[in-house]
């Protein structure tokens, strides 16, 4: 499916606002305040595959080394949650388990492991992750994270939208609505309905993005068999 480019977006946005005299610059403000909110609903649904933009140019598994002398690792400021964090040990990853600081109210949890050796948990914490233990080594880190999706600039209106086809004019329906807001058109209820719609539609879809996991096959027996004789025995 072909995706649109942000000029076609911005014209359908004059379209449905009126606004044909209004700035590119402030439609394409208006247009990262919807994609932004668009990272909301894909990374906070409750599907099993999650979204990342295809205007990312990087994939969103990241790597890197720790070393006894690291106590933390600054991740990108554009990372919005974390799904997994894995050490790489003896040639095979292993699972960094999260854990929460708060959650250690008798002993800090950095004095529970204060030897180095191998990280088992971690924090995050701002845009840091906090290994326990720290390394006692140089190790290879792995994190898979949800990262936002990237601004765009007035400059560039060639770039793909980023979202899905079936989602754009989601974003083209936000962005209007935030361009209209104090104005008193009467389509601007209109316009508020449609996103209303289609945001429930983005949040079915994430949440099933796991349905060809396996599942249970439950039997639907009459009530009428659940409890039949079974008769005597001789």
């Amino acid at each position: 499916m072909i995706q649109n480019i942000l000029s076609d977006t911005i014209e359908y946005i004059k379209d449905l606002t009126g606004l044909t005299n209004v700035s590119t610059a402030k439609v394409v403000r208006a247009l990262n305040y919807a994609v932004d909110h668009y990272t909301y609903l894909a990374l906070t649904s409750s599907g099993r595959w999650k979204w990342d933009s295809t205007n990312q140019t990087d994939v969103s598994r990241l790597t890197t080394t720790v070393t006894s002398a690291d106590d933390k690792v600054e991740l990108e400021s554009d990372t919005v949650t974390i799904q997994q964090v894995e050490i790489l040990v003896d040639g095979k990853y292993k699972i960094v388990h999260p854990t929460d600081i708060r959650d250690n109210q008798m002993e800090p949890i950095s004095e529970q492991f204060d030897t180095q050796g191998i990280p088992q948990y971690y924090d995050f914490s701002g845009r840091n992750l906090y290994l326990f233990p720290s390394s006692d080594s140089s190790r290879t880190l792995r994190v898979t994270v949800g990262r936002a999706h990237p601004r765009f600039s007035p400059t560039d209106l060639t770039v793909s939208v980023g979202v899905s086809p079936i989602h754009e004019e989601y974003i083209a329906l936000y962005a209007a609505d935030r361009l209209m807001i104090g104005s008193n058109d009467p389509s601007r209820t209109q316009i508020r309905n449609e996103m209303t719609i289609k945001q429930e539609e983005i949040r079915d879809l994430f949440s099933k993005r796991d349905q060809d996991s396996v599942r249970r096959i439950k039997s639907n027996i009459p009530s009428v068999f659940m409890h039949r004789s079974r008769g005597k025995r001789y």
